[in-house]
């Protein structure tokens, strides 16, 4: 039965005779470069052909052995080539905010010094003033009932507030 995933027949040699399967443990020097050229944690993963989940637990494994005093050399390079790779990526950014790319320095202004752009505060102040007219308009609605009701109840204020305490949570009915 042909197969084109990267999950193969070798997969199932994999198990042992208690069909777990082995500790996952990679050649040093093709992880550290792995770290250094892959962005995201389920692309190292999906290298070494395995979970999510698996990546997670050796390095969960790798920061208890470091925790414990023993050397976590895997951990080390996981760090230590990503900072290095991130490192470069922000050099090249700002080397090129530098040299006046306009996109660069609007992207690095709003990834680093926190700029908002004017849409978006105005684009917030849209919804902050949508929210208060929903909320009035609710409050139209709540008031609107509580009136209906003492009306066909034929309710005064005291029996109208007790009734409104009891089955509405924060009902206001001194504002009627």
């Amino acid at each position: 039965m042909p197969s084109n995933s990267r999950i193969s027949q070798n997969y199932k040699d994999k198990k042992t005779k208690r069909g777990q399967y082995p500790k996952f443990v990679p050649n040093l020097e093709e992880w550290t470069e792995c770290c250094r050229i892959y962005c995201y944690d389920y692309q190292i993963a999906k290298h070494f052909d395995i979970s999510k989940e698996t990546f997670y637990r050796f390095i969960d494994r790798q920061r208890h052995e470091k925790d414990e005093g023993r050397p976590a050399e895997f951990l080390d390079a996981f760090i230590k080539e990503r900072s290095r790779t991130k490192k470069k990526i922000l050099d090249k950014l700002l080397d090129t905010a530098d040299k006046g790319d306009v996109g660069a320095l609007i992207f690095s202004a709003k990834t680093y010094g926190g700029l908002k752009e004017a849409k978006d505060a105005d684009f917030l102040k849209i919804k902050k003033k949508e929210l208060e007219i929903k909320q009035k308009e609710l409050m139209l609605k709540h008031k609107e009932f509580i009136a209906k009701i003492a009306e066909k109840y034929q309710l005064d204020f005291d029996e109208l507030k007790a009734f409104a305490d009891k089955f509405f949570e924060g009902a206001k009915v001194d504002e009627l």
